[in-house]
């Protein structure tokens, strides 16, 4: 396979930014040479009546390095020169200091062209179609047949630096062979005049291996389009390089950048030593920004088979796809290499600190009057992690973020990767504080290689957070792999809204979705430190201060078709809205959770919970449901282990729900249902348990907004039919549902106890108001009786325990049924009642 090496590339630049243009000084003395074209019918380099000599340092009869040798006359034929010629001449190779194909520094336009067939091409810098100064516009056009092009330094192919109005510059480059030894490439770019034009357009029939690359970058008003094409082999970025396709800077600018890796990898750039100071190299496609005025648009857009490095790592202090900085921005990025599988891919800022190492899909700076956009997409099949600590020594916290705004606009982001890793923060469609208008939009789906964090005490996953006022929508999906380390004060949130001190405006709605297929989740690799939101899980979490109105809606996932699976985490909170003591805060969430086959573990779990101060508001549902799964609270902290619907004194309303199927539940301390301790009402609570066991190691207290409903299909306690074990006191209270399922044998149940409930004790006193009842549940249903059955729920007093048990018996003959129903109302519903 043919090789391509470019030590540097630029292509389809409209705005310099800080590269170099300049020629390099000559390396010895050296001639200068001017094509004329005046060898009748011998276009060949060879041809000494080809050349104008300016001066005679050498006694060389046309240009060899470290001559310069300039084609610009367009009038004059082109260069046509091939094997023959360089044969007949003693020659090897076409080969100069410096080699210009139509490039004007004033005055009229120029043109250059020059084809080799044959014959190799060993420069030191090599330009094509270049116009700066006052030039009115430039063209050049190389090709090669079976031959390499080799340049040390530069390689500048349609560019534009000039002040003349409606300047322009073309590069056109063909090689059919490879591409060697660039140490700086720019492919189309235009700059310092609104009317300039660049255009470049490098073809390589084999491979390439560069330093710097820009492919399309504009500034000052210019338009700039570049391509880069390899078609045989890999493009090779060396040490400390930048990749830069598609760039805008300043206002009307609009650059175009496509680099296009038919049959082959990006390689590189490779990491650099630790604790080196060296430039680590980027990766930046589709970039918008503005130094003055408003607007600018972008568009990049980068294909390979795979991102790859020697020794499977690449190093970048960037990866940025698709990202619009400053007001009236525009940037469209897409980065797709997918065949990376098993790579690590190391991206990390080396100089400032906090960086967005990885952003897909972000706008920056913008303010209201005029919003940005930026939409970015990224595949990659191998796992992107943070530079390691040595590399920075351990002073900078990276973040990677798919779909983040902070100004005003629109911001959409997706990636897939093979995992992600290694950093303090991980924002998918977030909001940030500075969010004055629109929406982030971000999609994040990850591999194998699963999605982890730095680990730290601050390290977080935020997915559809909000911060201000615009709005967001984040999803994570991760498939085959695991949810890790992010075990910080924050921890992870999945549909969040969160007020600051920056103003009191109502936040925009935080939507988030994160769900994980086949893997497991561990968010405690932190010690507690008494803090409850050490390696929390937030699905749908508003939270409202400085008077601020919050909105969030959150779902989380993590189905495994077996057990075998593990979730891992501190404070597990299902819709949960905290409202502070600012008149007029308010916080409204919502969030489900579902968990199939997993071993659970949690400090503790709170389900549809809002606390609020007076003259605040917050209302909020949660519900949660575990099929097939061993679930653990342990609850070290103090406090209530499960809430199921819970408020405080606020004006709100809170409704939760807990659904165990086939599951088995253990709380380490209490459980409570429909938490009303004010009396204020609006507030709900179902239990749900189908073949599934509930064991409280404290106390059940039951409001009474409680449903408890329990599902009986067989007379296995806590397999074929739900059951709760409470090695405590338990207070009932709302309404006791039983539900018999479609088949179950009545006859067989036949005056067999199914106890439900089984308590150290009932108490006599609810929990809430110290008022005293004589019975228990305010009513008891049954759903699913068979005609002819009747059942009864009676509590029995034991001596070590209470039990709260049903029993069948046969229906009444029609004659004594009215018998029954006036002597003893309350076989099939028992209502509670105030004691006197």
């Amino acid at each position: 396979m043919r090789k391509l090496k470019i030590i540097s590339a630029v292509v389809g630049w409209g705005a310099i930014g800080s590269i170099a243009f300049g020629v390099a000084a000559n390396l010895a003395v050296a001639d200068e040479f001017t094509w004329t074209g005046a060898d009748p019918g011998n276009n060949s380099w060879f041809s000494e009546d080809n050349w104008t000599k300016t001066t005679n340092f050498n006694a060389n009869i046309f240009p060899i390095n470290p001559d310069n040798a300039f084609v610009n006359d367009p009038l004059a034929p082109a260069i046509d020169t091939n094997a023959a010629d360089a044969l007949a001449a003693g020659q090897i190779e076409i080969s100069a200091h410096l080699l210009n194909l139509g490039v004007g520094a004033a005055g009229a336009a120029v043109s250059g062209s020059m084809a080799s067939d044959g014959v190799a091409i060993d420069l030191i810098q090599f330009r094509a179609g270049v116009a700066s100064g006052t030039s009115a516009g430039a063209t050049g056009t190389l090709a090669t047949t079976n031959a390499d092009l080799d340049t040390l330094l530069l390689t500048h192919v349609g560019l534009t630096t000039s002040t003349a109005v409606n300047a322009s510059a073309t590069g056109t480059v063909s090689i059919d062979g490879n591409l060697l030894g660039t140490a700086q490439s720019i492919i189309g770019a235009a700059g310092e005049n609104a009317s300039a034009t660049g255009s470049g357009t490098v073809t390589i029939a084999g491979s390439a291996s560069v330093g710097s690359t820009v492919v399309g970058q504009a500034s000052d008003g210019s338009t700039a389009i570049g391509s880069l094409t390899v078609e045989g082999g890999d493009l090779t970025i060396a040490e400390s390089g930048q990749l830069r396709v598609g760039s805008s800077f300043d206002a009307g600018s609009t650059a175009t950048g496509v680099v296009d890796v038919q049959n082959g990898a990006i390689i590189g750039p490779p990491g650099t030593d630790t604790g080196s100071s060296q430039f680590a190299g980027s990766i930046r496609v589709g970039t918008a920004s503005n130094i003055a005025g408003s607007g600018g648009t972008a568009n990049g857009t980068v294909t390979a088979d795979a991102l790859n490095a020697v020794g499977g790592l690449v190093a970048a202090s960037a990866l940025h796809v698709g990202t619009a900085s400053g007001d009236g921005t525009s940037a469209t990025g897409s980065f797709i290499a997918p065949g990376t599988d098993g790579t690590n891919i190391l991206v990390g800022q080396t100089f400032t600190v906090p960086q967005d190492a990885v952003a897909v899909g972000a706008v920056f700076g913008a303010s209201g009057a005029d919003q940005a956009t930026a939409t970015g997409a990224l595949t990659l099949g191998g796992t992107v992690l943070a530079v390691p600590d040595g590399l920075n020594n351990g002073s900078f916290h990276y973040r990677a973020n798919v779909g983040l705004l902070s100004g005003s606009g629109t911001a959409d982001g997706t990636a897939s990767l093979g995992g992600l890793g290694d950093y303090r923060t991980v924002r998918v469609g977030v909001a940030d504080a500075n969010a004055e208008a629109g929406n982030a939009n971000g999609v994040l789906n990850i591999g194998a290689g699963g999605l982890f964090g730095e680990g730290g005490f601050f390290s977080s996953l935020q997915i559809g957070t909000t911060f201000g006022a615009a709005g967001a929508d984040g999803s994570v999906i991760i498939t085959g792999g695991d949810l890790t380390q992010f075990s910080g004060i924050s921890g992870v949130r999945v549909g969040a809204s969160i007020a600051n001190s920056s103003s009191a405006a109502p936040l925009g709605l935080g939507k988030g979705a994160l769900t994980v297929i086949e893997g497991s989740i561990d968010l405690t690799t932190l010690p507690e430190s008494g803090i409850q939101n050490v390696g929390a899980l937030f699905v749908g979490f508003a939270d409202g201060t400085n008077g601020q109105s919050t909105s969030a809606m959150g779902e989380f996932s993590l189905l495994n078709t077996a057990p075998g699976h593990n979730m891992k985490v501190g404070f597990f909170a299902v819709g949960r809205g905290d409202a502070f003591p600012d008149a007029g805060s308010s916080a409204n969430a919502q969030g489900t959770a579902l968990v199939t086959n997993t071993d659970v573990s949690a400090r503790a779990l709170s389900i549809g919970t809002s606390s609020a101060f007076f003259d605040t508001s917050a209302n909020v549902t949660g519900a949660a449901t575990f099929e097939n799964s061993i679930v653990n609270v342990e609850n070290p902290g103090g406090f209530a282990s499960v809430q199921i619907g819970s408020r405080s004194v606020g004006a709100t309303s809170a409704s939760g729900t807990l659904n165990l199927r086939d599951s088995q539940m253990t709380v380490q301390d209490n459980l409570l249902v429909a938490s009303d301790p004010f009396s204020q009402g609006g507030v709900t609570g179902l239990l749900n348990l189908e073949r599934s066991h509930l064991d409280i190691g404290g106390d059940m207290t039951l409001g009474d907004g409680t449903t408890l409903h329990f599902g009986i299909e067989g007379l296995l306690r806590g397999e074929s039919y739900g059951a709760i074990d409470v090695a405590g006191v338990a207070a009932l209270a709302g309404m006791a549902e039983i539900e018999f399922a479609s088949g179950f044998d009545f006859a067989a149940a036949l005056n067999m106890d199914i106890d439900l409930i089984i308590a150290e004790t009932f108490s006599l006193t609810d929990a809430f108001t110290n008022e005293v009842f004589d019975t228990f549940f305010d009513a008891v249903g049954f759903v699913g009786l068979a005609d002819g059955f009747v059942a009864k729920a009676f509590v029995v007093d034991g001596i070590d325990s209470d039990i709260f048990r049903v029993r069948l018996t046969r229906a009444p003959e029609p004659g004594a049924l009215g018998l029954i129903l006036a002597g003893l109302i309350g076989l099939g519903f028992a209502k509670r009642r105030r004691a006197a």
